[in-house]
């Protein structure tokens, strides 16, 4: 990026960091913009330049707590296989929204679908920028998932599946609060999106690693 873009990037975080931490310790309802401006130290029209509302800023920092970084993904080439990586990705986006849980609750019960990001950050995304896209991608030249959807819908339909879990247990829909941790909830869709690109009653199957075999299939009673 150019010495500008860097500029607004720094900008652009700084008011959400801002806002996050007022959020935190008022609630969304009870911070106005212009102390969000002030926070940031930027004037209300700047901030108006980067966001068109509050919710707009919630819905930025949603949307980045469901990208996981490229550091999350370098476990990949040792497992040869997608999953426990993940994995290990899913069980820290739980952990991180129950020890938010009140804003969280707020994020989501207004944002309601927040999977597919708009502006920049999907055309960051769609040039190949985002990392899950990225995992997506070389695990369909490792064979390990189908290769006829492009790596960016995968992408999409995994953050989609992972919002909509959260939002059904955080929001207490559809009985999800009662079907167990959000861990487990989590966990659940991640493994359908990856299951659902293989053959009927197939589960994909972890490559092998420094030369020893793959395991088996796990079976429905361990797969937890």
């Amino acid at each position: 990026m150019g010495l500008r873009e860097i500029k607004k990037r720094r900008v652009r975080d700084q008011i959400i960091e801002s806002a996050i931490a007022l959020f935190r310790e008022r609630g969304f309802d009870a911070t106005p913009v212009r102390e969000i401006a002030a926070a940031a130290e930027i004037s209300d029209a700047t901030f108006f330049n980067y966001f068109a509302t509050k919710d707009a800023v919630l819905s930025s920092w949603v949307h980045a707590l469901l990208e996981p970084d490229a550091a999350a993904f370098a476990s990949a080439d040792a497992y040869r296989s997608l999953r426990p990586p993940l994995r290990g990705w899913v069980r820290d986006l739980a952990r991180r929204i129950e020890e938010d849980r009140e804003l969280m609750v707020a994020a989501w019960s207004r944002l309601r679908v927040v999977a597919t990001p708009s502006g920049s950050a999907a055309r960051a995304g769609e040039a190949g920028a985002s990392p899950l896209v990225a995992a997506f991608r070389e695990a369909q030249g490792r064979g390990e998932v189908r290769a006829d959807l492009p790596a960016e819908q995968l992408a999409r339909l995994l953050r989609a599946a992972l919002a909509c879990s959260a939002g059904e247990w955080l929001c207490g829909e559809s009985g999800a609060a009662d079907s167990g941790s959000l861990d487990r909830c989590l966990l659940q869709s991640l493994d359908l999106v990856l299951d659902g690109g293989r053959k009927r009653h197939e589960r994909v199957r972890m490559g092998a690693a420094k030369g020893r075999p793959a395991p088996a299939p796990a079976s429905p009673a361990s797969r937890w």
